[in-house]
């Protein structure tokens, strides 16, 4: 397998693994109000890795006013992304990827890094020109937004909602990688801030064989290990994601635990208790954007959502080779590094 260097302004960035469920959906909500869901990236093809297991409701003491912690300033530190955000954050903790002490952080239900886990090293090797040569469908999911925000919905209850003043917030298409990346940089030619996001699973009749014999080397053994010490279920979730720079993952919790390799460039993932359902303000149940946030970081309407003003958060920059643990109902905001010159 050849290996070439990414060129331009592209990266890769996110694979996505996943574990069976086990238990049941457990949802806290105000009377009026519910939780919300969604995840992504873009400008360098970048991509990253998850794997969901079981799930269980956890709490972590984060900064807060209230709490007597340094809350600290959240525009500090983070110069190669556009994001800046109102409220106050703490580092995530990194530990060794096969520490005991990352075993019990884990078991506990509490997000961290792990450094020097080498589960998706082969992935090193996916450079565009390699893509383009073993992604080999011309069926790939294809998402399309005016602006860097990927407010995902379910497609299945856009078709039935009764809410006629909804409208999807971007485009669905399919098309082949190498469409893709000529779509991109088209994009990245006209400037108009219009971003695209790739989505589809590793399937056998995706890929060619080299690209096969690929997935079949990443390292199983260290992931059925975590499986076992957890007690997590059947992992599940097969998923490619590859997008353009500074593009944004609004925030949203998921039902299964999350393990996020990232392979190429840098993500800041910013995670926040399911303590702050109340504060983030989630579409309702049903929606087509359940469990997402209706809060746009980048511009809050404080008016709208005045609680939005009490949310505490903690965060992190992967690199590659990271992986973050996202625990089952962690809300997670998820921004690409922006474009590089």
């Amino acid at each position: 397998m050849t290996q070439r260097p990414l060129t331009g302004n592209m990266l890769i960035d996110g694979i996505l693994f996943g574990v069976k469920e086990c238990g049941l959906r457990v949802f806290k909500m105000s009377s009026d109000k519910t939780w919300s869901f969604k995840m992504l990236s873009l400008d360098m093809i970048i991509i990253a890795l998850l794997v969901w297991a079981t799930q269980r409701t956890v709490g972590l003491e984060v900064c807060s006013q209230r709490s007597g912690k340094n809350c600290g300033a959240n525009t500090n530190g983070y110069s190669e992304f556009i994001g800046r955000y109102t409220f106050p954050t703490t580092p995530i903790e990194t530990f060794e990827c096969k520490s005991e002490e990352a075993i019990a952080e884990i078991k506990k239900g509490i997000p961290i890094v792990l450094k020097n886990c080498h589960f998706g090293d082969i992935t090193q090797g996916w450079t565009t020109e390699y893509l383009k040569e073993n992604l080999i469908s011309p069926n790939l999911t294809v998402y399309k937004s005016a602006t860097r925000r990927f407010l995902f919905y379910n497609r299945e209850s856009a078709k039935t909602t009764v809410n006629t003043s909804w409208s999807p917030p971007h485009n669905v298409t399919e098309m082949s990688f190498v469409q893709f990346l000529h779509e991109m940089d088209e994009l990245e030619s006209a400037g108009n801030g219009t971003k695209v996001y790739l989505q589809t699973g590793l399937e056998k009749e995706f890929l060619n064989s080299d690209m096969q014999d690929d997935v079949l080397m990443f390292n199983t053994k260290w992931l059925k290990e975590m499986k076992e010490k957890l007690s997590w279920g059947r992992l599940d979730v097969n998923l490619f994601l590859v997008g353009m720079g500074g593009v944004v993952t609004p925030a949203h919790y998921d039902i299964m635990e999350n393990l996020f390799l990232q392979i190429y460039g840098k993500k800041r993932c910013i995670l926040f208790s399911p303590e702050n359902y109340k504060f983030l303000y989630p579409y309702p149940v049903y929606h087509p954007h359940d469990r997402q946030t209706q809060v746009n970081f980048d511009s809050p309407d404080f008016e709208r959502f005045p609680k939005f003003h009490n949310v505490t958060a903690i965060d992190a920059v992967v690199e590659p080779g990271d992986v973050l643990y996202i625990p089952n109902y962690w809300w997670h905001y998820i921004e690409s590094e922006k474009d590089r010159k």
